[in-house]
């Protein structure tokens, strides 16, 4: 166990500047039965995770359960809403890198919708509830439910088993949005979810299915349908296009793997690998961004502290809060798992380097 010192006034001080500034989210999961050996402690680690990476000024209570078995599933609570309602919140709370939404349809989608993959317009939106409350519509403070079983493995340094942190963050990440309601979950068919207002198929086929301009953005069909059509499915933020799987017979929340440094736990989870510390990556990240997250985007490890783009003492007093509460978020160097000096030396590298 580590032990900390209590931090001197001015550290202090710089702390609560600091988590004021970026650590705005709280995160709060709430156990409703027993748990297991070492998965209190994964739940504590997912928290400082996710309120270290999410700067919007909410709270969301999250259920759960642990199973007998080594798999994980997300219930998320979802509210519906009139598409233009939704799209007017989403709008208001564009950040600083955001802009597609400008272009979204106005008073309706038009979406190639179950079972046959016909054009038909869809006028409202299944919004998760977390999702609901950051863009600033009325929603529970219960983001949802998460169910984990009890045989995944609560230590990220060996190498063996799934990482049950990871299937936390994963499932997480559902609640919060990674959701193809449409096209996977039923009851929900031919409504759209956010994600699925940026979800096209990957490519023009015969009708020039694939936007090329913000206009066509604006007036080409979303694809609501299972599997359909040929050539798979990517998520348009407007500055690039990001392959997701199409429901057969990977589910279309989830992330095609471009790769492991842009591609991250919500592509899937992997038998004997974590995405420990960085778990959403850049492809994560963005599509987070764009379903209504105030994740602009940083230009290097050591951008920690909005305004992205810009090196600056912001990002040093995160690091400084950071390194005070042994967040895994600066946990950038070998031995992985310790907050110590040579994470200190890896992001004084990174800050001299500046921005590309």
């Amino acid at each position: 166990m580590r032990h900390h010192a209590t931090k001197p006034a001015a550290t202090a001080f710089l702390f609560a500047i600091a988590a004021n500034h970026a650590f705005a989210i709280d995160v709060v999961f709430i156990p409703t039965g027993p748990v297991p050996p070492g998965a209190a402690a994964v739940l504590t680690d997912a928290e400082i995770y996710l309120e270290g990476l999410l700067p919007d000024p909410i709270t969301i209570q999250i259920n759960v359960s642990f199973f007998d078995g080594a798999g994980a599933v997300a219930n998320p609570t979802t509210v519906v809403f009139d598409y233009p309602t939704f799209r007017a919140a989403l709008i208001a709370d564009m950040d600083a890198d955001d802009w597609i939404h400008n272009f979204l349809p106005h008073a309706a989608v038009p979406s190639l919708v179950p079972p046959a993959g016909a054009t038909a317009q869809v006028h409202q939106v299944s919004v998760p509830a977390a999702l609901a409350r950051a863009v600033g519509l009325p929603a529970p403070i219960l983001a949802g439910a998460i169910s984990v079983g009890d045989d995944l493995d609560t230590d990220l340094t060996d190498g063996i088993g799934i990482p049950m942190l990871d299937a936390v963050v994963h499932e997480v990440g559902h609640l919060l949005g990674f959701a193809a309601y449409s096209i996977d979950v039923p009851g929900h068919a031919g409504r759209q979810s956010p994600l699925d207002l940026f979800r096209f198929p990957a490519n023009d086929g015969v009708n020039d299915a694939n936007p090329d301009t913000p206009l066509e953005f604006s007036s080409r069909p979303r694809t609501l349908t299972n599997n359909s059509p040929a050539g798979g499915h990517v998520i348009d933020v407007g500055s690039a296009d990001l392959p997701m799987h199409t429901g057969t017979p990977t589910q279309a929340s989830h992330l095609v793997i471009v790769d492991f440094q842009t591609t991250g736990v919500m592509a899937a989870i992997f038998q004997g690998r974590t995405f420990s510390p960085t778990f959403f990556r850049t492809n994560d990240l963005a599509i987070l961004d764009a379903i209504g997250w105030d994740l602009a985007d940083a230009c290097a490890p050591a951008d920690l502290s909005p305004p992205f783009g810009t090196l600056d003492f912001l990002d040093v007093l995160v690091f400084i809060a950071s390194f005070e509460g042994a967040n895994p978020r600066i946990d950038r160097a070998e031995p992985f798992g310790v907050i110590d000096f040579s994470d200190v030396l890896a992001f004084l590298t990174t800050f001299a380097d500046g921005c590309p």
